[in-house]
Order: C-alpha cells, then sequence, then structure tokens
C-alpha cells in the first residue's frame, strides 16, 4: 500500500517547512530581526503536526505511545534551542547549561523510537520484555555526565574558558554520537528480523537516507570549519529531522505498519461488504459486495437478513452518516445443516427399525 493523499500532504508542508527554516539563515535573510522567531515557529509547527499526524496513523498502541514521546522529546529539543538562541546572551553560563539540556532529549530520542520498533510483530496486548527497560540507565548516565560536564570536561573541553564559546569535543561526546548510531542499526535489524512481509525488505534504502544525511551533517559538524549543512541547520534541528525522518522511512518501507490506505485492503479483501449512506448511496464496496437495498441494510441493523436462498447472511451496523454492512457466506453451514437434516432421517428410520424389532421380541416371548 501507498501513502494516504493526508500522509503525503503532511509529509510535504513538513519538509517545506524545514526547507524555508535553513533558507531564513542565508545571508540576504540572517540580519532579518524577525529570521530567529520565524524559524523556531517554523519548526515548532512541523514537529507539532508531524506528531499528530504519525499518532493517527500508528495502529499498534504501544507503538503510538511511545512514538508521542518521540515527538515530545522533538518540541522539547526545539524549544531548548529556541531558548538557548532567542532569549539567553551568548557565552553566558545559563546558556551552557540549556545546551547541555540538549542531550536529555537527544540521548532520549533515539531510545524511546527503538522501544517503539521493538513492538514490530508483536501481539496488541503484549508490552516489551521488562530486562529492555535497562537501556534507560547507560542514557541517563550520559545525560547526568554531560549536564556536570563543568566539573570533569569529558563532553567539551574549554580551549580559552567558557568565555570565548570555543571548545573541542571529548571521549563522553562521542559515547553520545555511538550511543545514537548503535540503536539506529539496532532498529534496523529489528525491522528487517520482524518484518512481516519478506519482499518490504527491498525498500531498506527509504530509512537509510536520512541516516547518510546525519552521517554527513555530524561530519560536516565536528570538522573545522563547519559546512553548509552545519551554517544552515543547528544540530537540534538536524538531530530531529533524522529521528523524524528515519521513523518515516521505516513506515514508508512498510517496516512499521500503520493504517495509510486501508481502503486500498478494503477492497481488495474477500469480504463482501461496504458502506450505505444515508440518502441511499453504495461507499466504499469490496469486489465481493453484492447489490443491496438501504432497505435490506435497515432491517439487517436490527435483525441479520438471509440472501440468495439463504445462502448469503446480511448483517449491518449504524455508523456516522449512515450503515456499515457485509455478508457472510452461510453455503457451507447451510450444506452441513442438510447434511445433518438428512442424518437425522436415517436416525429416525433406524430408531423405528429398533422399536419393531423390540416389539417383534417382545410378542415371540409372549407367544413362547
Amino acid at each position: 500500500m501507498q501513502s494516504s493523499r493526508t500522509t503525503k500532504a503532511a509529509d510535504a508542508i513538513c519538509a517545506g517547512l524545514i526547507i524555508f527554516a535553513g533558507a531564513l539563515r542565508l545571508p540576504q535573510f540572517r540580519e532579518f530581526f524577525l529570521a530567529g522567531t520565524l524559524i523556531s515557529a517554523d519548526l515548532l509547527t512541523a514537529a507539532l503536526l508531524w506528531t499528530v499526524q504519525v499518532r493517527q496513523r500508528l495502529v499498534q498502541p504501544e507503538e503510538r505511545k511511545y512514538l508521542t514521546r518521540v515527538g515530545i522529546m522533538i518540541v522539547l529539543f526545539l524549544a531548548l534551542r529556541t531558548l538557548k538562541y532567542q532569549f539567553l546572551p551568548a557565552a553566558s553560563a545559563v546558556g551552557r547549561y540549556v545546551w547541555y539540556l540538549y542531550y536529555l532529549p537527544q540521548t532520549f530520542l533515539p531510545l524511546l523510537m527503538f522501544f517503539a520498533v521493538l513492538h514490530i510483530g508483536k501481539p496488541i496486548d503484549q508490552p516489551i520484555a521488562r530486562r529492555w527497560r535497562l537501556l534507560y540507565l547507560p542514557a541517563a548516565l550520559i545525560v547526568l555526565g554531560v549536564l556536570t560536564n563543568d566539573l570533569h570536561s569529558l563532553a567539551f573541553i574549554p580551549l580559552d574558558g567558557w568565555a570565548s564559546d570555543s571548545y573541542r569535543h571529548g571521549p563522553l561526546y562521542f559515547a553520545a554520537v555511538f550511543w545514537m548510531a548503535l540503536l539506529f542499526a539496532a532498529m534496523l535489524a529489528v525491522s528487517l528480523v520482524r518484518c512481516a512481509v519478506p519482499g518490504m525488505r527491498k525498500n531498506l534504502w527509504m530509512p537509510l537516507l536520512p541516516l547518510a544525511f546525519g552521517a554527513v551533517y555530524t561530519i560536516s559538524y565536528i570538522l573545522p570549519p563547519g559546512g553548509i549543512l552545519a551554517y544552515l541547520y543547528k544540530m537540534p534541528e538536524a538531530v530531529c529531522f533524522v529521528c523524524a525522518a528515519f521513523l518515516e522511512g521505516l513506515i514508508l518501507a512498510r517496516l512499521l505498519p500503520t493504517n495509510d490506505n486501508y481502503y486500498e485492503l478494503w477492497c481488495a479483501s474477500d469480504l463482501g461488504g461496504g458502506i450505505v449512506s444515508r440518502s441511499g448511496n453504495l461507499q466504499y464496496p469490496t469486489r465481493n459486495s453484492v447489490p443491496v437495498s438501504v432497505d435490506d441494510v435497515r432491517r439487517a441493523a436490527l435483525q441479520p437478513l438471509r440472501l440468495r436462498d439463504g445462502d448469503l447472511m446480511l448483517n449491518s451496523r449504524t455508523v456516522h452518516g449512515g450503515w456499515g454492512y457485509w455478508t457472510t457466506d452461510m453455503t457451507e453451514i447451510n450444506l452441513l445443516n442438510t447434511r445433518l437434516e438428512d442424518l437425522g432421517d436415517v436416525l429416525s428410520e433406524e430408531n423405528s427399525m429398533l422399536e419393531g424389532k423390540n416389539e417383534l421380541r417382545e410378542r415371540r416371548l409372549r407367544i413362547e
């Protein structure tokens, strides 16, 4: 199945908002006094839109729960970025600790995504194993280590004190990057192993594209003096984009199931049914749907109605704006009932013969 028009439109709007945010940092717009505010509002709108539409598309409640938390983390990440660049003075201690707080959503984003992917192929009411929750421990240690960087400088090493805001990356920073890369690799592995349709595995390139972008951005960000990507997009924006785009890649590759275009699945199913509007118009019929009247559908909502000499059972339920109906093939059941009736006749004849035989035995005994 392909993505629905609503999903394609929402994804296109989100992509357009992200491109627009980068365009506002071009030299001709960078000094515009509202550019920073527009960028913040633009990115937060994209994050909220993506969170809402992905909640509507996911089928598994546990997946929906974890990806809602992913959306909350993305919004938090962008809010911290807005706070740092729009409301706090540069090279201030408060701004530095807000920068350290980036690693709270950045570290837990891939972990929550991994927990959502672990539900692929599982029953709706089956939670993931408790042992996976142990992964919260290394994530918490990474965040705690970054927040206390002023004490040990293991994540960021200042080159001339923090007044100049110049630094180089320490081992804890690379541990945080490795943590994200490891979880993304684990998500790909789990998705491929648990994919219900082997043919969908050929679409692996879809979630790999945002990972390739993330790798290029990370290299551009780490190596001085920084490339065009690091100029147009801050690190929080790049991380949020990679996480959301990776999930969209899994969804588009059908490695992460959604309810997009259920209409196509409904039309292709062997179940005969459809929806009848209150005005009598037939909507969304399946290929095996039989012609029915509005009166038949209304009566079937009160009690199942037999069609075609009893070979089909028409069922109906009231829905918003009309009635939903479906038919049940009763041919096999009717055949079994006929056989049971025939067997009943045979048994009745055998009982009559046994009764006659017993009566003859009694007469013989009386004569003797």
